[in-house]
């Protein structure tokens, strides 16, 4: 349940940039398909997901700021670039890619190794997923 909660605000920040995007009739950035080898966004991926999770040892509230800054970027990002296409590309392989950080923030500052290794599984599925997506292959 934990988990599901940490998910779901996640996403909180793209909702408000979602209703922005559709009553807006501002341009938006032009973009160019930019191909990121599958290694590269494993990596990025796994250090924001082992950042989420190793700096629970640290102090408690580290780990969700990690998270939010994460999300706020996320927005910003789309919303520089905001669509009704691009939020539906990115939800192919968002979903698990949020998902893996919900169990790192859920498990942050403890040793529960099943779960890092779930997380880190999850992480490299969404990056095979965004290269894909990011190829258009899906």
């Amino acid at each position: 349940m934990k988990v599901l909660k940490i998910f779901i605000t996640f996403w909180i920040p793209t909702a408000i940039v979602l209703l922005l995007s559709i009553f807006s009739t501002g341009q938006t950035v032009a973009t160019v398909p930019n191909i990121i080898p599958t290694v590269s966004i494993i990596q990025r991926n796994l250090i924001v997901m082992l950042m989420i999770w190793s700096s629970g040892f640290l102090n408690k509230y580290i780990p969700y700021w990690i998270f939010g800054f994460n999300a706020l970027f996320f927005s910003v990002i789309l919303a520089l670039n905001s669509n009704a296409m691009n939020i539906v590309e990115v939800m192919k392989y968002g979903v698990i890619e949020v998902l893996s950080f919900s169990i790192a923030l859920s498990i942050a500052g403890t040793i529960k190794i099943k779960y890092l290794t779930c997380a880190t599984i999850l992480v490299i599925a969404a990056a095979f997923l965004e290269n894909l997506v990011m190829r258009g292959v899906l």
